[in-house]
This record gives C-alpha cells, structure tokens and sequence, in this order.
C-alpha cells in the first residue's frame, strides 16, 4: 500500500524535523527483531500451508465444488502470492532493512504494482465470501449467483486495480520507490490526496464495514439456526460448520485490517487537515514506524497465515488427506 509517512520522510531520515534517528538506530533492537521474527513465521508456516489447501481443494477433495469453495480457492492463492512477494520484505529486515532485491528499479515497480493490487484483492475477496454466506443464510432456498458471474467479477475488478496501480507512474510520474523505513517499494503521492482517499475509502475502509454488518447478520441468522427458527444455508450440521468457518474467517480479517483502517484514517486527516501540534508529534517519532509496520505491513502476511492455519484446523478432511499422503511416502 501507499504509505502515510511523516512529512518529510522521503527525503530525510529526520522525518521532518522530528526526534533525529536513522537507520543504525533501530538495528537489533527488541521490536525489530520481534518483527522479524513474525515475518519469518508467516512466509515459513503460511506458504505450505496455502500450498496444500490448493492441492487439497483442486486434487485432494472429493466434493464438487460450490460457490463458496470458489471463492476461498481464490483466496488461498491470493494468500500465497502475497506470501511469496512478502519475502523480499523478510529479506531486507534479516539484512536490517537494506534494500537487496529492491534496488533494481524495474523491480521495485513491478513489486509495488503487485503488492497494491494483491493487498486489495484479498480485501475484496473475503468481502465476497461474507457477503455470498450472509445472503445464503438469510435465502437458504434462493439459487446462488453464478459462478461465472462471480469469477467475471472477480478477474474484472482485478484488472481495475492492476491498471490503478500503475497510475502513479503514467498519470503522477511517480516511481514507486523503496524506503527503509516501510521496508518496501511504494508511490509517496503528497500531490494527490484524492488519490489516497479514493483508494483507501473505496478499497481499504468500505470492504471492512461491508463485512462487519455481513458478518453481524450471519451471526444472527445463524443463532436464529441453532434455535430452530431459520434453517441454515438449506439446513444440516455441515452447512452450519461452514458458515462458522466463514465467520472465524471474516473476524480474522477484521482483526488485522481495524487497526490498519483507524492508523491510515489519522494518517488522512493528518495529511489533509491542521491538527493540533501534540497530534501530529507521533508522526514523527520510531513509535509511529513501528505502529506503521505492524498494521501496514507485517499483518498482511500475518493475516494470510492466520487464515491457512484456521481452514487447516477446521477441515478434518484435509487433515486426513495430508496424514494419507504422508504416510504413503514413508511406505514409498
């Protein structure tokens, strides 16, 4: 994502004008390394995680595939491509944030344009699913939607934001760029704060509160269930599994994403609006870079593992799947 850097931070380690650190400063300290440590747990547990949950679902499951499947499908590969270009963010804190891979600037370009599209889509994505969940609790009877209509959706809201985030390089002539204080590539867009508001408005902060009444109302429609006065999602002990399944879900992207909503809000008003001096006086502190990594950056992957281990835990089937293939290649 773009960032909501102190003023200044782009050009000077000082933040401008704030408390005086760079680089040498926060090397090695506790948090850094804490944060390094969680990096390195979410690309090492999450990618074989999402890999076998793919592998479950194309080749391992013996059920034909629903809507809902559909969608969690392209979740889980979302996840693992996030996962997979979180890496060169593992790499340059293990490298205390030294660039590495992204000092090649075609790099750097195709990795930001990447990074904005696959943050967004994974957004969208549990969206969908709640929403799809909450409207088959509440018309257990109706036909879904399509699915065609549903992957058409998909792939054409990706390519919308594939072409947005090149907008930054062909309409702002702005290169992403790499900051060691985000640990990765991205546009500073001071210029357009229509941008930013469009972007996270639209992408970031509507998905969350999409999901939160989509998750309120399942949970309602579900207890109504449990009670016998709503049947759930057709009726039957599975059905209601799943959409419990599908709440964990959405309250794990809840979790991550409220904080990243309510810093990157402050961070807008910060931007657009006078604030009080004492206000803005975080903006320009480690505190802020540190709070900016946890719910920018770091829980992005964390969030994508988060939902890996909880499928993992809540399919017995793919456990026994796994435990099948394991045992036949030590007979092997």
């Amino acid at each position: 994502m773009e960032s909501f850097l102190p003023r200044g931070a782009e050009t000077s380690p000082n933040y401008g004008g704030g408390p005086p650190f760079n680089i040498t400063d926060i090397q090695g300290t506790p948090v850094e390394i804490t944060i390094t440590v969680l990096s390195l747990l979410a690309v090492s547990v999450g990618i074989p995680s999402c890999a076998l949950q793919i592998a479950y679902i194309l080749v391992g499951a013996k059920e034909k595939f629903g809507l809902g499947t559909k969608i969690y499908l392209a979740i889980c590969v979302t996840d693992v491509v996030i996962l997979v270009f979180y890496l060169p963010i593992t790499s340059s804190f293990l490298a205390g944030r030294e660039p590495l891979m992204f000092q090649n600037v075609y790099f750097c370009d195709a990795w930001g344009m990447a990074w904005f599209t696959l943050v967004r889509v994974s957004i969208f994505l549990i969206a969908l699913l709640s929403v799809t969940r909450t409207l088959s609790l509440l018309s257990p009877f109706s036909k879904p939607p399509s699915s065609r209509r549903i992957v058409a959706i998909i792939i054409f809201y990706t390519v919308c934001l594939m072409f947005q985030s090149t907008a930054p390089i062909w309409y702002f002539s702005n290169d992403y760029s790499y900051f060691w204080q985000a640990v990765h590539c991205q546009p500073i867009l001071r210029q357009s704060s229509f941008f930013n508001l469009f972007t996270y408005v639209l992408e970031i902060i509507a998905p969350l509160f999409v999901v939160s009444v989509s998750c309120a109302v399942s949970m309602f429609a579900l207890r109504k269930g449990g009670q016998g006065k709503s049947p759930v999602a057709g009726g039957g002990q599975k059905n209601g599994r799943a959409t419990v399944t599908i709440l964990l879900l959405t309250g794990i992207y809840i979790f991550f994403n409220t904080p990243l909503v309510l810093f990157n809000v402050l961070g807008l008003l910060v931007m657009n609006f006078e604030c009080a001096d004492w206000f803005r006086v975080f903006f320009h502190t480690q505190a802020y870079i540190y709070v900016y990594l946890m719910v920018n950056v770091v829980s992005i992957p964390l969030n994508a593992t988060a939902n890996a281990i909880l499928w993992v835990g809540r399919s017995a089937a793919m456990r026994n799947w796994v435990r099948g293939l394991i045992t036949g290649w030590i007979k092997l």
